[in-house]
């Protein structure tokens, strides 16, 4: 029964704090989303070749991204496992684009989660703005890439 107590009063707060979002979510959102059955008009209509490839894109995408996390840190001192890297990375895309100021919340939450693995809190922000530094620098190798051909046409 203390077990049961104790497990109550640990996610009491998460668990309020969930419903208090997804009650915000709804009555922000009422009447902004589309019909349901525009969606799915919609998605009978896609390729669904190319929703396959923008998926396993996604996918790789969120490996790659872990696996950098996974460097940075190892070059830092820090051992983090492949499946605590993507389960991060995985979580913290959950949360930047589910919650208001995700991006915030995320960063938070990833800092506080290599902290766990054993980086101190200068290491885990530095890894943070690092990776954030090199996500912008591949970004706009991109679009100056994308930019460049266009002109060449």
């Amino acid at each position: 029964m203390a077990a049961t107590r104790s497990r109550w009063r640990r996610w009491r707060l998460p668990l309020v704090a969930a419903g208090a979002v997804v009650a915000l979510a709804v009555v922000g959102l009422h009447g902004r989303l589309p019909d349901p059955r525009e969606i799915l008009r919609d998605m009978a209509g896609a390729d669904f070749g190319w929703v396959a490839v923008a998926a396993l894109l996604q996918a790789l995408s969120l490996v790659a991204f872990a696996y950098q996390q996974r460097r940075i840190l190892s070059a830092m001192g820090v051992r983090l496992g492949r499946r605590d890297a993507v389960g991060i990375t995985l979580a913290s895309t959950a949360i930047s684009i589910a919650l208001p100021a995700g991006a915030v919340a995320s960063t938070g939450y990833t800092i506080r989660e290599y902290e766990r693995a054993g980086a101190t809190r200068q290491l885990s922000t530095a890894a943070a703005v690092v990776s954030g530094l090199t996500a912008i620098g591949g970004l706009g190798l991109l679009y100056v890439t994308w930019a460049a051909a266009i002109v060449a046409q």
